[in-house]
């Protein structure tokens, strides 16, 4: 357990998923963490924005530096090379807040959600050339509300989003082409993923609702209320794991739809979950500032 922001944990991911060497985290406070699982530490402590910080990503670049990127409020995304331990660039890429983002590694490309109504995508930092919107910007997608979460399948070639009036988008990622659009909730969408086999949509919504939208057919196949609302979802091995804001994660069995146990590690909200599969190890970061 790390005590270390003095805000909400917004996001939290491994940078090295072989050996699981270090964990980062951002925050409301506007600040990086790395922290060393070895050594159960906090290595370093960056302030990158003076607004809150929603998410984070990272990647490995052609030249192998490990670049991180975080979405902030003040509506850029901020690139930071771990290795160097600097800020290398600061895109304008929105009108508005970014809310999240996604990160394809085969494409080579990252997709940021914002407050602004869109989803942009765009070609990754790769060298040292300075981030120009114009010529990085691949497609802006467009949205009759504010995007507040986004995931791409396993195989890379569909994307969702999700919006503050409860629609599901679904976007093909060769043309990035709309699919389908479905009113998945009446209320704001705060995290979703693709089934194991890319066949349907996991939602989870203020409403306190889990909903399973068929990707073939745009229809809804399941439904359940939860206990306390569910705000992230991360899958671990077969099992979905759902972070609510009572502090609980929820272990869900996909194979029989329902609830295997639930295990409280947080005093209220849970805003992050990331594991690490091959370490057993489940991540989680909180309201309660750790």
């Amino acid at each position: 357990m790390f005590h270390s922001h003095k805000e909400s944990v917004s996001s939290i991911i491994i940078t090295n998923r072989e050996e699981i060497n270090e964990v980062i985290s951002v925050g409301q406070d506007g600040m990086l963490k790395l922290y060393s699982i070895k050594n159960k530490k906090l290595t370093r402590n960056v302030p990158l924005s003076s607004l809150p910080l929603s998410s984070c990503i990272s990647y490995y670049t052609s030249s192998h530096r490990n670049i991180l990127v975080a979405g902030s409020w003040d509506n850029t995304l901020i690139f930071y090379d771990i290795e160097f331990g600097r800020i290398i660039d600061v895109l304008q890429g929105h009108e508005d807040a970014v809310s999240c983002l996604a990160l394809s590694t085969t494409r080579q490309i990252i997709i940021s959600g914002s407050w602004d109504c869109t989803a942009k995508v765009w070609q990754s930092y790769s060298s040292g050339t300075k981030i120009k919107p114009a010529e990085c910007l691949i497609a802006q997608l467009d949205h009759d509300s504010k995007v507040t979460c986004i995931n791409i399948s396993g195989d890379e070639t569909l994307l969702i989003s999700g919006t503050e009036d409860g629609e599901i988008f679904l976007w093909n990622m060769d043309t990035y082409n709309l699919q389908f659009t479905v009113k998945a909730h009446n209320c704001k969408i705060n995290a979703m993923v693709f089934d194991q086999e890319g066949k349907s949509i996991i939602s989870c919504a203020a409403d306190k609702m889990l909903n399973i939208i068929d990707i073939y057919t745009s229809t809804q196949i399941y439904r359940t209320t939860i206990e306390y609302e569910p705000l992230t979802l991360t899958w671990f091995k077969t099992f979905l794991l759902i972070g609510d804001n009572n502090g609980n994660i929820n272990v869900w069995n996909r194979q029989g739809a329902i609830f295997i146990t639930q295990i409280h590690c947080h005093d209220g909200p849970i805003n992050t979950l990331s594991v690490s599969t091959k370490n057993n190890i489940i991540l989680t970061g909180g309201k309660d500032k750790r």
